[in-house]
């Protein structure tokens, strides 16, 4: 096995190191859940590469003899923030002994990552639900918080034998909109008369200059309010320019966006916001990103308003998208009872596991 590092490209083009990536990206998604929602082509992660304003990213391809590619790793380093952690996955092409590949990639990123400084490794990691891997008879772990359980699988197998702690589960849910929209605007309706006080706004594409900022300062605050357990973790540091950012590469790896937020109308300032990410090259599906309602705004169902107002954009603006995806931690009930009752349900675990170096 030769392992090497997969060069930044500098014309914003994919190599064939990075073709070879997408590949794999495409073979480890399609075989776990079945369909490519959620596959990136190999022009958006020469993009994605590319990119080292706010993070640094280095990735690693392993190949056989053959020049066969066998799996992947990569790695995200914040370099405005959270210095010493070091975000990293890896994907494999499922023929493969996902246990000898996973660390081999491993053992080549640690030099690089303890030379960049960073203490503290997370993984996010697909797995089957705990839940119906137990109704099968399959082992189960449960992570540190008590909430979730994933299925004992190859990829849970290898992170422990690394060394590797599951300190959370997230759910990741789907929603088929044909089956659930026609319930939205009555849910709209009934939850208006608690958030009279605020205004419902909505956007697409990148976000109004008179807003980046109160739309940098509920981002820092989604940094540290989302449930994140014992996770190695301090506030991500947003400005105005860092939106900007943010947005003109969503634009630049084709994705649409959706924003809605909830506005203060006599101070002007946001106190919610919830974003939907429209990849244009799966025109079938939808991501759910980000919801948030500042501490001192709750209790108004101003995340229901916001999300409702972001699904209700969606149908005008993007009426090819059948599905959306989301992920939620396990013991985030508030925005998971929200999440069912707009139609979403359970397609998968996602395990976070943590080693610190």
């Amino acid at each position: 096995m030769e392992i090497t590092e997969i060069a930044v490209p500098t014309d914003g083009l994919p190599t064939p190191d990075i073709t070879d990536l997408a590949h794999l990206c495409r073979l480890d998604l399609v075989h776990f859940f079945g369909h490519d929602d959620l596959v990136d082509s190999a022009e958006t992660m020469a993009h994605q590469l590319a990119n080292q304003v706010d993070v640094q990213r280095f990735w690693l391809i392993a190949r056989d003899g053959d020049g066969h590619p066998l799996g992947a790793a990569l790695a995200t380093l914040p370099l405005r923030d959270n210095t010493t952690i070091a975000e990293w996955s890896v994907v494999c092409d499922p023929t493969v002994d996902i246990a000898s590949v996973t660390t081999a990639l491993w053992e080549a990123s640690i030099p690089r990552l303890t030379a960049a400084g960073r203490t503290s490794v997370q993984c996010w990691q697909m797995h089957r639900d705990g839940g119906d891997a137990a109704g099968m008879g399959a082992d189960t772990i449960t992570p540190a918080t008590g909430a979730g359980v994933i299925g004992r699988d190859a990829a849970s197998d290898v992170a422990q034998a690394l060394g590797f702690t599951l300190e959370q589960v997230y759910r990741h849910s789907v929603l088929t909109i044909d089956q659930h929209r026609h319930r939205w605007p009555a849910l709209a309706a009934e939850i208006a008369a608690h958030h009279r006080d605020y205004e419902i706004i909505s956007w697409h594409g990148s976000t109004p200059d008179e807003l980046c900022d109160s739309l940098a300062l509920l981002r820092n605050r989604m940094s540290v309010d989302a449930p994140s357990a014992d996770l190695d973790h301090t506030e991500q540091v947003w400005d105005a320019d860092r939106v900007r950012r943010r947005d003109a590469t969503a634009l630049a790896q084709g994705r649409g966006q959706i924003y809605a937020a909830a506005r203060r109308p006599d101070t002007g300032a946001l106190v919610a916001y919830t974003e939907l990410d429209l990849p244009t090259e799966h025109p079938q599906a939808a991501w759910q990103d980000d919801t948030l309602v500042h501490g001192d705004h709750r209790g108004r169902r101003l995340g229901w308003a916001v999300k409702l107002e972001a699904l209700d954009q969606l149908t005008r603006v993007a009426d090819q998208v059948r599905r959306i995806h989301t992920w939620n931690a396990d013991e985030n009930s508030w925005m998971l009872a929200i999440n069912t009752a707009l139609g979403f349900s359970l397609a998968s675990a996602e395990g976070v596991w943590q080693r610190r170096l």
